[in-house]
């Protein structure tokens, strides 16, 4: 299957990326530093519930160490920076808010660098690239989640019921997972599914496991390899005449 650039109108409500990443510095160093950027300069700050409970609880509990504790947002709420003392994620929120592959990237590497202008020589620890489709009917021809190429059976028979499907597939490098759900089985975290969404499509790409990068170039190569997996992942859903109908020429 050729892979399209992209769609005329993209199904994308969220786009973000996360790293998760060690430093030397103290953690009232770290965010400091991370929250002064000029870039964000009007975007709003918010504390994030976590921030009341102390670094030493959270720093040893592997379910807390790597959670956001502060956010800042522009006018819109179409930007997101979220970070904490060893996590940062920028996201790029809302339906047909995402601005193509071409200038979100740059934004990216924008926020990222931050890490390495201003702490000290900051490790990657793990890095995910995550797209969240909302499939909405009269839009992108798709008007259930079984018109997707996919066919789910249960004793041979083909169910035709909401599901919520979850698979992985993986190489040396990265690891994507896709989960195709309907809606009944979905809560956005970041404001609500769009009206006629008929399925969601959520493909994440993470790096392997005991992944280790120090440097800003080595985090983009890999975060463009990772959009790339996610595009053949997304794109092998969709049946071949929607495409047909919604790719650019």
């Amino acid at each position: 299957m050729v892979t399209p650039n992209k769609l005329i109108d993209d199904a994308i409500i969220e786009a973000v990326c996360l790293l998760q990443y060690e430093t030397s510095d103290l953690p009232e160093v770290t965010i400091g530093r991370l929250s002064d950027l000029a870039t964000w300069k009007e975007f709003a700050a918010q504390r994030l519930p976590l921030a009341d409970v102390p670094y030493p609880i959270r720093g040893n509990d592997t379910n807390l160490k790597y959670q956001p504790i502060y956010s800042l947002k522009n006018a819109d709420n179409s930007r997101v920076v979220q970070f904490g003392e060893k996590v940062i994620s920028y996201h790029l929120i809302g339906e047909k808010k995402y601005c193509g592959w071409s200038k979100f990237k740059p934004e990216l590497n924008e926020a990222f660098a931050t890490l390495f202008e201003r702490l000290t020589t900051p490790v990657i620890r793990r890095i995910s690239l995550r797209y969240i489709n909302a499939v909405v009917s009269v839009r992108h021809h798709i008007t259930n989640v079984h018109e997707l190429n996919l066919d789910v059976r249960v004793n041979d028979v083909r169910l035709d019921c909401p599901i919520n499907l979850n698979y992985i597939s993986n190489d040396a490098t990265h690891i994507t997972t896709t989960r195709v759900a309907h809606t009944d089985f979905v809560q956005i975290q970041n404001g609500s599914l769009p009206a006629g969404t008929s399925a969601v499509v959520d493909v994440e790409v993470t790096t392997p496991p005991n992944y280790s990068a120090s440097k800003l170039t080595e985090i983009m190569e890999w975060i463009e390899g990772a959009h790339t997996k996610e595009k053949i992942a997304f794109f092998k859903l969709i049946p071949k005449e929607v495409l047909e109908k919604l790719k650019e020429n």
